[in-house]
């Protein structure tokens, strides 16, 4: 039993003078190291680390279209299985529109220290909220007006723009929260142009580091995905809703994002996000408020946590 100590607030915390008592009954190399740094004693890697100033920043690999699609092939099954258009409809409309969406955000995570916040996070995200999109769109009634010669073309049309706005509805963070330059340092990716992977590729770019804009960029990400909806969208997407018979579903995906209360595809997409963030953080937790993933820092909060409370310190 390791000795504690009740601070002037109430908390109980370990005695530092007794942590080298500790003997997890699972590895833990992270608490190997501390034990090494609190008994004076460094390891070749530790005295490596210690040197490291400013802290290193965590390198995403510049991986290409196909590995980003395979690492998300079961949530994109689901999307299929609960797709209810046709085979042709989601081989010429939704997959470039998915496959278009990767290229554009990477391996990126969807925020610096909350939900989906690890490497693919923004990825993962997306698609959730696609997903989420969808189903909700099932339970929902459109084009109850429409002529019923046309009725299926607008409801078409209604699935396409709900399913797109879900699965872009992030889609302006990298412009407006991030700055991502080269491993080297040497090259900074411009947001409003490219893709992510073509600019990777024109650059032979081989990985990549995220620095985040901390100058009052809380909800400018939203202003930001509304103009990058409509500009990173594929031609033919853009043509399928615009072109549907008797109600205007276009204008609707315009204002998609903004919460104006008349729009009918607003509410969808907050309530998709609301239920990927609830899923991502409860099934997170050990790991929502660590430092930067993948970094010393990281490693050392969660196996501190691990001292205060007895939890178990998540894989980083």
């Amino acid at each position: 039993m390791v000795e504690s100590h009740v601070s002037e607030t109430g908390v109980k915390t370990p005695s530092f003078d007794n942590i080298l008592q500790i003997e997890p009954d699972y590895d833990c190399p992270m608490l190997e190291r501390l034990k090494n740094m609190f008994s004076g004693k460094k390891s070749g890697e530790t005295a490596q680390l210690s040197q490291l100033y400013p802290p290193q920043r965590p390198v995403f690999p510049g991986i290409g279209l196909d590995a980003l699609i395979s690492s998300n092939a079961v949530l994109i099954k689901q999307i299929r299985e609960n797709f209810s258009g046709t085979d042709e409809e989601w081989k010429t409309l939704y997959v470039p529109l998915i496959e278009n969406y990767a290229s554009y955000v990477h391996l990126l995570p969807a925020s610096r220290k909350h939900h989906h916040r690890l490497q693919g996070g923004l990825l993962s995200h997306g698609l959730d909220v696609g997903f989420h999109s969808l189903r909700i769109f099932e339970t929902k009634l459109f084009s109850l007006h429409v002529p019923p010669q046309s009725r299926k073309r607008t409801q078409g049309a209604w699935r396409l723009a709900i399913f797109a706005a879900g699965l872009y509805h992030d889609i302006g963070k990298p412009a407006s929260d991030m700055i991502i330059q080269s491993a080297s340092g040497d090259l900074i990716w411009d947001a409003y142009d490219a893709t992510l992977v073509d600019w990777l590729k024109k650059n032979k770019v081989d990985g990549y580091s995220i620095d985040w804009r901390l100058d009052g960029r809380h909800k400018r990400h939203e202003a930001a995905s509304q103009v990058m909806l409509l500009t990173r969208m594929p031609h033919d997407v853009q043509t399928y809703i615009s072109g549907a018979p008797v109600e205007d579903v276009m204008s609707q995906l315009m204002t998609a994002l903004s919460n104006d209360g008349s729009n009918k595809i607003h509410p969808i997409i907050i309530e998709a996000d609301r239920r990927s963030v609830e899923d991502d953080l409860k099934n997170n937790s050990d790991i929502e408020h660590d430092g930067e993933p993948g970094t010393f820092a990281a490693l050392i909060q969660s196996t501190m946590r691990w001292f205060w409370f007895g939890r178990k310190p998540p894989k980083h």
